[in-house]
């Protein structure tokens, strides 16, 4: 039987998120038998699945694995940052998906924050099919088993960023030294892309030049998967585009559909390969 004991072993032993993150999953269903588990981690201001256990007696499609704090019974657990009981949750007027719920024979809902030194870093989720409120020695198991997921995600998350730091520092003293060495500009820029890809796990990235004279934006280098795909340089007119905008407003720019955002005036036929 998988049990805290097993997640703390995963969390020394394993460096990936996700072995530590099934192990709990999997600790919960065994904890409760005859439910379904899911584990939501915080993503900035969402939350999503990332881990879950247990077996569904149908396929069902359109499940919910994004929500926003206060949205369904998972966002509410994440506001009240509190463990949080719900007996038949098909009839509660905060869950989502109450036909599924209806279908898999759900007949209890337990929500457990995953709350760790500097903050919340989730939800446990728990879809249980026997009737009755779990008894509070199980509560509590539930809760050294949250306890101990969210200690894990939270060092996986320090670690992250710690890792960043450190290859960030490496590339820009990489770039700096190009800088000294190289006066050749492209050389520099494709220095640049190649090390922005590295650092930010970038799908794309381009290097552009302001020209004084015009205002435009040329680009000087390319990296990443898309890079194959062009064969000249993009211009890009004062203010046209992510990078015009960026630069004509003197700030970083930051869009979540870059394709598509109607916020940006891409030139003619620069939308649809960006959103490729």
């Amino acid at each position: 039987m998988t049990t805290v004991l097993d997640v703390a072993r995963a969390t020394a032993s394993s460096i990936r998120l996700s072995d530590v993150l099934s192990t709990a999953a999997a600790a919960a269903v065994e904890l409760i038998p005859d439910s379904l588990a899911a584990i939501w981690l915080v993503a900035g201001d969402r939350l999503q699945v990332r881990g879950a256990a247990g077996v569904m007696r149908q396929s069902h499609a359109g499940l919910p694995t994004d929500l926003a704090p206060g949205e369904g019974l998972i966002g509410h657990v994440a506001l009240a940052r509190d463990v949080i009981v719900v007996e038949e949750p098909a009839g509660d007027p905060r869950v989502l998906g109450a036909a599924v719920l209806r279908e898999e024979g759900v007949r209890t809902f337990v929500g457990v924050p995953l709350a760790a030194r500097h903050g919340l870093q989730g939800v446990l989720g728990v879809l249980v099919r026997r009737a009755g409120r779990p008894d509070d020695a199980t509560l509590h198991v539930l809760g050294a088993l949250a306890a101990q997921t969210a200690l894990a995600v939270e060092s996986a998350r320090l670690f992250a960023r710690v890792e960043r730091r450190r290859r960030t520092a490496e590339a820009l003293g990489a770039v700096s030294q190009a800088l000294a060495h190289s006066l050749d500009p492209r050389e520099v820029a494709h220095l640049i892309a190649d090390t922005v890809i590295g650092v930010l796990d970038a799908r794309d990235v381009v290097v552009f030049r302001l020209e004084p004279a015009t205002g435009e934006l040329v680009s000087l280098a390319f990296a990443g998967t898309g890079a194959a795909d062009l064969t000249g340089p993009i211009v890009l007119p004062p203010g046209r585009g992510l990078a015009g905008r960026a630069v004509s407003e003197r700030r970083p720019v930051i869009t979540r559909q870059l394709g598509a955002d109607p916020a940006l005036d891409h030139p003619p036929g620069m939308g649809a390969f960006l959103a490729g």
